[in-house]
């Protein structure tokens, strides 16, 4: 193990264990950094880590690839499929905004796309901190090197 990677797992032990958690949970996305994070978890924390596939209408070759990094690392896995879900916020959202309207009365251009966009990652948060609280466990959070600029 790199002395990086050292660093980085004994932090995360130290941290873990700071807290009296039983554990670790990440959401595995497919991509680099949610699979580097899972990694590292787990060689922090062997046997008291899991991953958590949340597709929300996602390509699904992105939880396809989240598996096959589940499956190389022989790490558990949960897939939750929160499709439903977000069709069901977005409607009683869009019905709250339409009622909430603008001061000039009219929604601004575009005014729909980003906050839909936020608002599926805030979804799977959601969903990966409730899996936490119900196995007594942090979440470990990962970032999105494609949104870094």
């Amino acid at each position: 193990m790199t002395s990086l990677a050292a660093s980085l797992t004994g932090w995360i032990r130290r941290h873990v264990d700071s807290t009296n958690a039983d554990g670790l949970v990440v959401g595995l996305s497919g991509g680099i950094d949610s699979a580097t994070v899972a990694r590292l978890c787990q060689l922090a924390m062997p046997d008291r880590g899991v991953g958590v596939i949340l597709p929300c209408h996602s390509d699904p070759q992105d939880a396809a690839d989240a598996a096959v990094v589940a499956e190389h690392f022989e790490l558990p896995t949960a897939q939750v499929d929160l499709d439903r879900a977000y069709e069901v916020m977005v409607e009683a959202l869009k019905t709250g905004a339409h009622r909430l309207g603008t001061p000039a009365g009219t929604p601004p251009p575009d005014a729909g796309r980003v906050p839909l966009a936020n608002l599926k990652p805030r979804l799977r948060m959601t969903a990966l901190y409730f899996l936490a609280n119900a196995r007594q466990c942090l979440v470990a959070g990962t970032g999105n090197r494609c949104e870094i600029e």
